[in-house]
């Protein structure tokens, strides 16, 4: 094999190389993958009336909280004020 003379004959090769490469695909999809997407359509197609009181606060959440998971944060909510009801807070 002849010796290379310049590092563009190098970068050249390297970037034949990486062109034929082909990306790893996941071979598997995380089970909570596309939930805001479909939590979003859900309100979109039926409003808060198809809501758990717990979707409504997650719902709430993931429009300010970018790329945690929502529900759990949404429910310990719940269980800690009970209801969302506007009754509920009134004194």
């Amino acid at each position: 094999m002849p010796r290379k003379s310049s590092v563009s004959e190098y970068s050249s090769e390297v970037q034949e190389e990486a062109a034929t490469v082909q990306p790893r695909v996941r071979q598997y999809r995380h089970k909570a993958e596309g939930h805001r997407r479909r939590l979003r359509d859900k309100f979109l197609e039926s409003g808060l009336s198809g809501f758990h009181d717990y979707e409504v606060i997650e719902l709430l959440l993931t429009l300010a909280t970018p790329r945690r998971d929502c529900k759990e944060i949404a429910k310990a909510a719940l269980s800690r004020f009970k209801t969302l009801h506007p009754e509920y807070f009134r004194h």
